[in-house]
């Protein structure tokens, strides 16, 4: 395995900013159209999880830990996203992000 394979879209970037072609596919082409919209999609199917804490105090069954590190997480990631300008990764980590911090501290009021 190619121990550079993770930075494979930040090299491409790196050769787009010098002037370097890019070669563009179909597909590439299909999935930049779809990531925001199918990463929103991912937020908003959270939203259940939110109304159930917050509107109806259903916190039992809700990890407290895990929805508290998810938001760390994001913000690893948003952190990731801004220093390799990745717009898709930090426009839907933002929006996870704040997802994440909601359930948490409904988890915290509701418990």
């Amino acid at each position: 395995m190619d121990g550079h394979a993770p930075l494979k879209h930040h090299l491409k970037k790196t050769r787009a900013e010098k002037g370097e072609p890019l070669r563009r596919t179909f597909w590439s082409g299909v999935i930049d159209t779809l990531i925001y919209p199918v990463g929103f999609l991912g937020v908003l199917i959270a939203l259940p999880q939110a109304y159930g804490v917050w509107v109806l105090g259903q916190t039992e069954g809700v990890s407290l830990i895990t929805w508290a590190t998810w938001s760390v997480l994001s913000l690893v990631w948003m952190a990731y996203g801004f220093i390799h300008r990745a717009t898709a990764i930090i426009f839907i980590q933002t929006c996870w992000f704040f997802m994440h911090l909601v359930v948490t501290l409904g988890i915290l009021v509701n418990s």
